[in-house]
Order: structure tokens, then sequence, then C-alpha cells
């Protein structure tokens, strides 16, 4: 491993919101402590590690359930986890909302809306409340 990557696995495991799920996935630890350090100095990086946080969560999420997913796609999966229960439907609804958005080249818009700034200790709840319309 050379020494930049090192030093990511390192960050990553030491991550005060994230570095608990380095052992259970490392890339979940690795792509939400980037999310996390690039939020306010590169937004455009940091929307890139969020995205593919939650791509490896939602891969993870099929594997440990076992379910079977028709199609590759990000929105494909959220789909499938929401028809078997294992997102709550708050979470479903903004989770298929944010996909189907990436995915379908018709909704993507530039928004100029300013983020707003985390308070509760939380980057997920943060996260999560910033894709809201």
């Amino acid at each position: 491993m050379d020494e930049q990557l090192r030093r990511l696995h390192e960050l990553a495991k030491v991550s005060p919101n994230f570095g608990m799920l380095y052992g259970h996935e490392p890339l979940l630890a690795l792509y939400g402590s980037q999310a996390e350090l690039n939020v306010f100095t590169n937004p455009n990086a940091a929307s890139v590690s969020a995205r593919q946080f939650g791509e490896v969560l939602a891969e993870e999420l099929v594997r440990r359930t076992g379910i079977r997913v028709t199609g590759t796609n990000q929105i494909d999966r959220l789909r499938a986890l929401t028809n078997i229960g294992a997102l709550t439907a708050p979470c479903a609804r903004r989770s298929t909302r944010c996909a189907e958005a990436v995915t379908r080249p018709s909704m993507r818009t530039s928004s100029t809306r300013p983020l707003p700034s985390p308070t509760s200790g939380s980057v997920g709840t943060w996260v999560s409340s910033s894709t809201e319309p």
C-alpha cells in the first residue's frame, strides 16, 4: 500500500463519526471520513465521497439481507431494500429521490442553494437534511 493510501486508511480508522465502520467495511469508513474532511473545503469531492458511501452502504445491506436485486444501479438496490422494509419510509423516500435525481438526466439541475452547516454533531443527519428539497 503506498504512503498516501496508508494515510487515508489511518485517518478513516480514527474518524470520530465513521471510524467505527472500519472493522465492518473499510470503504464505508474511508468514503465517510473523506466526505467529512472535504465538506467545507471541497464540496464537490465531499459529494462524490458521500455518494460512494451510500452506494457501498446499499451494496452491503443487499449482501447482508441476501435479497435479489434486478438491475445494477443504486436506484435498483434502494427499491429492493425498500420493498423488503429494510429502509424506513422517510429514509426510503429521500434515498429514492436523491438516487433518481442523480441517475435521470432530466432531473439533473445546478443548485445554488447554500448547504446548512452541521450543528448536531452527526454528519449523517446533516447530509440527509441538506438533501431535502
